[in-house]
């Protein structure tokens, strides 16, 4: 009897030990899923700040290609007749050019974004639709921007600063078909 007494006693201090074993590992986890879920948000706050500096300057750099554009603009403008229709609707669209600009560095990106969001969830079809065809401009600007980097034609400047083709220069001439005669 005895050894089934001391049999009871050794296992009640095995069942003892076992339970703060797992007493003791069961805090060990909660620790551990504490401090993964600090380092989660710690990668998720460094996340959102590198978004904001990456579109900080895509949209810094678009303000300013929109705002090349209505430089352009009214250079166009100052070539026309002065005080002709043509030059006042070129001024009237260097300003709406040179007002989006200022409408691109002003805005948020947050801003954006919620404004892209209620869009989409209000008619999530024309915004599928839209950003089917956003998608396939910019594939074909990135395909004709990188035409442009071949070419050895190319200054690397923007097309308008460049000088138009006269009807003499070869370069009127550059990709068209011209028919030729028989025998030629």
């Amino acid at each position: 009897m005895t050894d089934r007494r001391n049999k009871t006693i050794h296992d009640k201090e095995d069942d003892l030990t076992t339970e703060g074993v797992a007493e003791k590992v069961a805090s060990e986890a909660a620790k551990a899923r504490e401090a993964v879920k600090d380092k989660a948000q710690q990668a998720a706050e460094m996340a959102r700040t590198k978004a904001r500096e990456v579109a900080d300057t895509a949209r810094d750099t678009a303000a300013d290609r929109v705002e090349t554009a209505a430089e352009a603009a009214e250079a166009a403008s100052e070539r026309l007749p002065a005080g002709s229709l043509e030059e006042r609707a070129m001024e009237r669209v260097a300003s709406s050019i040179r007002d989006a600009a200022q409408a691109i560095s002003q805005t948020r990106l947050d801003a954006v974004l919620g404004d892209v969001e209620r869009i989409a969830r209000r008619n999530p079809v024309a915004f599928a639709a839209t950003a089917a065809v956003l998608g396939f401009a910019v594939a074909r600007m990135v395909k004709a921007s990188e035409r442009r980097a071949h070419d050895p034609d190319h200054s690397g400047g923007p097309d308008w600063k460049r000088p138009l083709p006269t009807a003499t220069s070869p370069a009127a001439y550059r990709g068209s078909q011209l028919p030729r005669r028989v025998g030629q």
